[in-house]
């Protein structure tokens, strides 16, 4: 799994992105970080967007071929790698979500 060489854009709704924002909002490390990313990233996906039809964002992630014929269509090339491998040992990358916010998501939905 890695959204950094996507080979699949898998939709969700809007509403879901205030669920990420508070997410992140309760670690500040990443939260300045992609705060900033996305003044870049808006921009761009408003003139070249990632849409599907009868959706307005896409998440990117990998989908894996299990066949050995498929090898190359889900390696990972170098870079993607390099980064990744980078990243994973950034103490802030191996943050966990808080339970309250979880806890508060399964409330509204057990409301509604």
């Amino acid at each position: 799994y890695s959204s950094l060489s996507p080979n699949f854009f898998f939709p969700f709704k809007k509403e879901d992105i205030s669920l990420v924002n508070q997410l992140l909002a309760c670690h500040k490390t990443q939260y300045w970080l992609m705060n900033y990313m996305m003044f870049i990233y808006k921009p761009i996906m408003k003139l070249a967007g990632r849409k599907i039809d009868g959706w307005k964002y896409a998440e990117p992630f990998r989908r894996i071929y299990f066949r050995k014929e498929n090898k190359k269509k889900y390696k990972i090339s170098l870079i993607t790698r390099i980064f990744s491998h980078f990243f994973s040992s950034l103490p802030f990358y191996k943050a966990k979500y808080p339970q309250e916010i979880l806890n508060k998501l399964k409330r509204e939905k057990k409301q509604k």
